[in-house]
């Protein structure tokens, strides 16, 4: 087996049959000091794998997880694939793109945001980025929410995993989605004066996700907007807003932009 390590990737050559993560932990850790949002493994150039092998990237995705980083398998050829699930732990949990680039790009969205200032902020407003919600008129909400020295926006896409995928997978037209929400989100609050970070966080199901990126970033309030409905009202929406009205351990504020009058 040789172990190639360069910029964000490490590349497997030969046979894996057993577990090689003591002798890869020293390059995965020298990658994450270079790239803290995670690291490649390039599988394309294994001839074979076993069962211990394969081990190796559930001890490397158990370990990276715990450093706050990603794990991304990629070119895994199909008779590894085979052995990956079989192995528990393994298939169900282990995130695979398809090609280096593929992963890359799923590792930058990871870091779309600027450094946060040291020190603990003043008020931090949250505004959830959700395509059921009317995200553009929290942004404007929010701007005039954050008063106050130190107050904060952020700016959080849930990009929700589905349960059939590893948490961590790459999805590359959610992921696209994603960074171009969040631009347009940060262009609507650059005019604010107020510093705004925007961020991506992945969850199984939205309203968990918003309540859990509220108690992280310390939230004073969750800013939502609700567009008018012109049917029968969406059940999801239904569930999202009634879930932080009853747990959300901050104030939310749940409101409607105001009808544009006829010329």
């Amino acid at each position: 087996m040789i172990i190639e390590a360069r910029e964000d990737v490490v590349t497997l050559r030969g046979s894996l049959v057993e577990n090689m993560w003591p002798a890869l932990k020293a390059a995965a850790n020298l990658l994450l000091r270079q790239h803290s949002t995670g690291i490649i493994i390039d599988c394309g150039s294994l001839e074979k794998a076993s069962g211990a092998g394969v081990q190796t990237f559930v001890d490397a995705m158990n370990y990276i997880q715990k450093q706050g980083a990603r794990i991304l398998l990629t070119d895994v050829p199909e008779e590894v694939m085979q052995v990956l699930r079989e192995v528990p732990g393994a298939g169900s949990q282990l995130p695979v793109a398809r090609t280096i680039e593929e992963a890359r790009h799923s590792l930058e969205l990871q870091d779309v945001h600027p450094t946060a200032p040291a020190g603990r902020p003043g008020k931090v407003v949250l505004v959830p980025i959700v395509d059921l919600l009317d995200w553009e008129h929290g942004v404007g909400l929010a701007c005039r929410l954050a008063d106050g020295p130190r107050a904060e926006i952020r700016l959080v896409y849930l990009l929700e995993v589905p349960l059939s995928l590893p948490v961590g997978a790459a999805l590359p037209e959610a992921e696209e989605r994603a960074r171009e929400a969040l631009n347009q989100a940060r262009t609507l609050a650059r005019d604010c004066g107020v510093q705004t970070i925007a961020h991506v966080e992945r969850t199984r199901e939205l309203a968990a996700g918003i309540l859990q990126a509220a108690r992280d970033l310390s939230a004073d309030v969750i800013v939502t907007g609700v567009r008018k409905a012109d049917g029968a009202a969406d059940p999801r929406l239904e569930r999202v807003l009634s879930t932080l009205l009853q747990k959300a351990e901050c104030e939310v504020v749940i409101d409607r932009a105001q009808a544009q009058s006829a010329a």
